[in-house]
């Protein structure tokens, strides 16, 4: 009984458990299928368009005048007089008068010169006369050898006709000087500033005041190098009879903006060692012109007409005109990576590092160069870790340099 129980036992607990396991091994469920996650990014993409670009350099200078003289006097004398225009501010006009120096003592000083030039005239004469005397008497009295040049009196004739060169050079002068008590202007100017009165006792060489030349105005403008070589102003030109390149000027003032033509004339030729730059020297013709009125002031066209004189010394922001470029690609300018290059996506949705040059900006749009063609698309969002070759799905934003 003993052993029956000994082995019945152990086989029941082994049922059990093998039992228990089915029910266990019955309730288990199947392990979950886990879904695969497409990592593959999504980048949005412009469609681009290749077109022809005006190459456009923006600078800045100051107008400042292509002529300014510090107006001296050549005599010494009082200041009897000055034009009324020859103040601050001033127009003056090519030969106009500026200032007037008391002439009396000059009228003296030619009166003088004329006398002398006329006393030693008359002595040349003379002592022509004495010569032909002495001359004819050596004739007369039939001497074979020649006469002596004291004789015939040629010492006398040479001391007196350099009395009359003297006496027409002292004229010159005296007429020179008087000239000179009237001072004109020679050309047409702005006073800058004056610097006498009248009754002001002026000594030769002394300022009487500052003028600036409103024929011309002169702008310098920095450009970088490369900027300068993309410009091709260093290539022969025949843009105008007036300069190699055209450029707008333009300034805020008041509640309207005011813009001037010009044309650059040359470049300084030389980098300058702060700043690195060289300097373009732009020109516009007539600078002062008429003020606006008051009619003028109403139209609503005034903002883009350049009929406001550009006074000297104005900031202004300067558009430089260069040549056409072909096959230009606008892009936004989130597509840049570093400023030199781009990635476009291929026909296989993987991305290619494309190389650019950019030539002009606009707002959040660059120009740039570089081996795209019409239709390919660049990424215009910032991707983290993009490499070349990289998979990637493109939503399109529906952009295209037409729509723009």
């Amino acid at each position: 009984m003993k052993i029956t129980r000994t082995f019945v036992v152990p086989i029941i607990i082994i049922a059990i458990g093998v039992v228990g396991f089915s029910l266990l091994a019955s309730m288990r469920q199947p392990p979950e299928q886990k879904t695969k996650i497409d990592r593959t990014p999504f980048v949005d993409v412009y469609v681009i368009e290749t077109q022809p670009y005006q190459l456009v350099i923006d600078s800045q200078g100051v107008s400042q005048p292509l002529s300014r003289t510090q107006v001296t006097a050549n005599v010494s004398g009082i200041v009897v007089s000055y034009n009324a225009a020859f103040t601050a501010g001033g127009m003056v006009t090519r030969g106009e008068v500026l200032v007037e120096i008391e002439k009396l003592d000059y009228l003296s000083a030619l009166k003088s010169a004329e006398a002398n030039l006329a006393r030693a005239k008359a002595g040349f004469s003379e002592e022509q006369a004495r010569a032909q005397i002495a001359a004819d008497e050596w004739a007369r009295e039939g001497r074979t050898k020649t006469a002596p040049l004291l004789g015939l009196r040629k010492p006398q004739l040479a001391r007196e006709k350099a009395n009359v060169v003297s006496a027409e050079a002292e004229l010159d002068t005296a007429k020179r000087d008087l000239r000179r008590t009237t001072i004109i202007a020679p050309y047409d100017a702005i006073v800058a500033q004056r610097n006498i009165d009248i009754g002001q006792l002026v000594a030769a060489n002394n300022s009487l005041g500052q003028i600036m030349a409103t024929d011309v105005a002169e702008i310098r403008l920095p450009v970088s190098l490369d900027d300068f070589y993309r410009l091709e102003l260093d290539k022969p030109q025949v843009n105008s009879h007036l300069g190699i390149g055209s450029v707008t000027l333009s300034a805020r003032l008041g509640e309207y903006t005011r813009t001037w033509p010009g044309f650059i004339v040359r470049n300084e030729g030389v980098i300058n060692t702060n700043n690195r730059l060289l300097y373009l020297v732009a020109h516009v013709s007539d600078p002062y012109v008429r003020e606006i009125t008051t009619e003028q002031k109403s139209d609503s066209n005034l903002s883009t007409r350049s009929n406001s004189p550009l006074r000297f010394g104005s900031f202004l922001q300067a558009r430089i005109k260069g040549p056409t470029l072909e096959n230009i690609a606008k892009i936004p300018r989130s597509s840049l990576v570093r400023d030199e290059h781009i990635f476009m996506v291929n026909n296989t949705s993987k991305l290619v590092k494309i190389p650019i040059t950019i030539v002009g900006e606009e707002d959040a749009y660059v120009y740039v160069r570089s081996s795209l063609n019409s239709g390919d698309h660049v990424v215009s969002t910032q991707v983290l870790r993009v490499l070349p070759g990289m998979q990637v799905k493109t939503v399109s934003n529906l952009e295209s340099a037409n729509a723009q």
